[in-house]
């Protein structure tokens, strides 16, 4: 029995439209996703959108689009996800921020010219890249600190309680032929200080007796009394009469002074007990940060010296 025409017609029109339907989805996939909805999966790829829509596919596909990402769903029932390359991009950079310091250093640490230090303990960059701690401190929470009872004193560290050339206070200097001691000067036995400086009153022809009481010319010196010459063991140096035994400034022959700390015992310049004569000066080897162990072993940045050693 022939169809009637308008069944035919109906069935084809349906057919041609189910065709270009099929292939107007399948264009736009290709075109937009760049991947076929044809293969029973369910995939997502990140647009650049922001207004979402949907189409149709092939095999009851569907596609999605939206702020976040496309959404196809195939027929097979399995998935792919595709993340956007900017989202992607923002994730690591973050990622990579929040693990690092800063100029591309470790966490704590900070760029200073090429080097990665960390500004809390490094003595070279203590606080900031271009603050230097003075030989002796160490670098403690970004300040210079000296060891436990001593003081920064013109670039350097020294104890206010015993150090000769910073005595109680920087830049305080006791006269030669004597030492500081619990923060202050004392003269060496035998001496008194007169116009700055440890004198020998029995036989400085200057300071005959006492301070400013100098001798007549032709005399000396002698037992704290100016005469015509010497007597005894004393020798004359000038227009004083001396021991070389134990003058501070004739130790051992006339105008052999001594140094800073040092007193003259039988005729040899001897520095305090604990200290080592160190060319010019009296040094503590213990704790000294030039003369560390042995004179002239000097400590690097940020060490201190402990009992001869040096050490952070």
């Amino acid at each position: 029995m022939p169809i009637p025409p308008h069944i035919t017609n109906d069935v084809e029109g349906r057919t041609r439209r189910a065709v270009l339907g099929t292939l107007t989805v399948v264009t736009l996939a290709s075109l937009t996703l760049g991947l076929s909805a044809c293969g029973g999966q369910e995939f997502t790829v990140a647009g650049g959108g922001g207004a979402p829509g949907s189409v149709a596919g092939v095999g009851g596909a569907t596609s999605s689009t939206s702020a976040t990402g496309t959404s196809a769903t195939g027929t097979g029932g399995a998935s792919v996800t595709t993340a956007s390359s900017s989202s992607a991009a923002s994730v690591a950079s973050a990622s990579s921020s929040a693990s690092s310091g800063s100029g591309g250093c470790n966490a704590g640490q900070t760029m200073c010219g090429a080097d990665c230090v960390n500004l809390d303990n490094d003595a070279a960059h203590c606080g900031s890249c271009v603050a230097a701690c003075v030989p002796g401190q160490s670098c403690v929470a970004g300040a210079c600190e000296c060891p436990p009872g001593q003081s920064e004193c013109s670039g350097a560290c020294v104890d206010l309680q015993s150090d000769s050339a910073n005595c109680n206070v920087c830049g305080f200097s006791c006269p030669p032929s004597s030492s500081c001691a619990n923060a202050v000067c004392v003269c060496a036995q035998n001496t008194s200080l007169c116009n700055g400086g440890c004198i020998y009153l029995s036989a400085d022809g200057q300071n005959c007796g006492s301070c400013g009481n100098p001798c007549p010319v032709g005399q000396t010196c002698n037992g704290g009394v100016c005469s015509g010459g010497c007597s005894g063991s004393k020798t004359l140096c000038g227009n004083s009469c001396v021991d070389l035994q134990t003058s501070w400034s004739n130790c051992g022959s006339c105008g052999h002074g001594c140094t800073i700390e040092q007193t003259c015992v039988a005729g040899t310049c001897t520095c305090p007990i604990g200290k080592t004569d160190c060319g010019d000066y009296c040094a503590n080897l213990m704790s000294g940060f030039f003369n560390c162990g042995m004179c002239g072993h000097g400590c690097n940045f940020g060490q201190s010296c402990q009992n001869g050693t040096c050490k952070p």
